[in-house]
């Protein structure tokens, strides 16, 4: 194990967990089974939440930030085919968007789609489609995505160049140039340090990447010259995921056991401009194929949410 005693700095990401580790690659898509962590033959999985008292609810964590209830749909080979998201309607849960996945030969996405239907308050529309184009070796080379909001709509494009590993990337909006990032390796080939340019080629923000091994362990972001970290706290049968404001204050901690479920955290929350953790534990139970099917939240002692997830084999 590998402790830093580093001060200062974390990731700006969102409180949205679900891979918990250090992302190297933030254009990767979790689409297997493997990446959800589920055991067994599934198809499909709702995860439904509520608060102590029963009520529709969403969490600071795990998957359901921003929706009462998540429903993923796999294919025979474990791929995720669809996810719905759906939210409290005056009581009653009904869908506000879902996602569409579609992938090659090599189960590679080539395309994503995201349709908002708002319980049918708004008119239909793709929010979000995204197509994904690979070179002959496989590696991703060109993403597009078009964004529909109510009133507007963004075209945007992404190249990724190669040499014997990713180099650059380039972001366009609207066809115009918007921004680049440019990758730097280490003699083992870890990535090590992440740069950004802006459309004018100025520099902007700088990553910094350390490894125990091959798992990345500590990561700083560095814009304007104030730094924000995040730590990865590795044991034989736990870990601990750590993130820091630009204060050197928590911002988010999460303590995992070896299955790779959270067992604590502690969120920032912020209350009259203040910032201060709230603290919570979660207690699962499991089916026989040792995926948990409830989790049991509690904050400060006192029972805060119940997540179910409803699994099918």
């Amino acid at each position: 194990m590998i402790k830093l005693l580093f001060i200062g700095i974390i990731i700006a990401s969102s409180q949205l967990i679900h891979a918990q580790e250090i992302q190297l690659n933030e254009y990767n898509v979790k689409t297997h089974l493997n990446d959800f962590h589920l055991n067994g033959k599934v198809t499909k999985v709702i995860l439904t939440a509520k608060d102590g008292n029963g009520h529709w609810a969403t969490l600071p964590f795990l998957e359901n930030e921003f929706f009462n209830q998540i429903i993923l749909e796999f294919n025979s080979q474990g791929y995720l085919q669809k996810q719905t998201n759906n939210l409290d309607y005056r009581g009653n849960l009904a869908t506000y968007s879902y996602t569409e996945y579609q992938y090659n030969r090599q189960h590679q996405p080539t395309e994503i789609k995201t349709t908002v239907i708002n319980n049918g308050e708004d008119p239909k529309r793709i929010s979000s489609l995204k197509t994904y184009e690979y070179n002959p070796d496989g590696q991703l080379q060109q993403l597009y995505e078009a964004v529909q909001s109510k009133t507007t709509s963004t075209q945007y494009q992404t190249e990724f160049s190669y040499t014997n590993r990713l180099e650059s990337v380039v972001h366009k909006t609207d066809g115009k140039k918007s921004g680049e990032l440019k990758f730097y390796y280490n003699k083992a080939g870890q990535l090590i340090k992440q740069e950004s340019f802006g459309f004018d080629g100025r520099n902007g923000q700088k990553r910094y990447f350390m490894y125990d091994g091959n798992t990345p362990i500590y990561e700083e972001l560095n814009i304007d010259g104030r730094a924000q970290m995040t730590f990865v706290d590795l044991n034989y049968k736990t870990s601990k995921f750590q993130q820091f404001d630009q204060n050197q204050q928590l911002k988010l901690e999460l303590n995992f056991d070896s299955n790779h479920h959270v067992t604590a955290a502690k969120v920032q929350s912020f209350r009259t401009g203040k910032p201060f953790l709230s603290t919570y534990t979660i207690q699962y139970q499991s089916d026989a194929q040792k995926n948990w099917i409830r989790a049991d939240i509690y904050q400060n002692g006192i029972l805060e949410y119940i997540v179910q997830r409803e699994i099918t084999y």
